[in-house]
């Protein structure tokens, strides 16, 4: 699955475009997702949020996405009565990929 900023102009060209609501990026990836924008000049939106080329998924689980070249890790787990997710570098080193595996620390 590819990840998208809000604003790139490629998710124009994709067949459908799938929101991950209550689904954040997290950390390095946040920054990532931030500074692809910045570099394009791209109308600003949270850098923490994201579209894909995937739909949300209908249960629990980890799957992996393409974030500009860069492999994520994102979790979903039940959360506030629905499901929610949050996403980090898929690397146990990196920072928040702790807090992206613990759902109870997410708020």
């Amino acid at each position: 699955m590819n990840i998208y900023h809000f604003s790139d102009p490629a998710v124009h060209s994709l067949p459908v475009i799938h929101n991950w609501w209550f689904c954040y990026l997290h950390g390095v990836a946040q920054h990532i997702n931030e500074a692809e924008a910045k570099a394009n000049g791209w109308d600003w939106q949270a850098p923490d949020c994201f579209v894909t080329d995937e739909p949300y998924p209908e249960k629990a689980g980890e799957y992996i996405g393409n974030l500009y070249g860069n492999e994520v890790v994102i979790v979903v787990a039940p959360h506030l009565g629905g499901l929610g997710g949050r996403a980090a570098i898929n690397n146990p080193k990196a920072p928040c990929y702790k807090h992206v595996h613990n759902p109870e620390e997410w708020r």
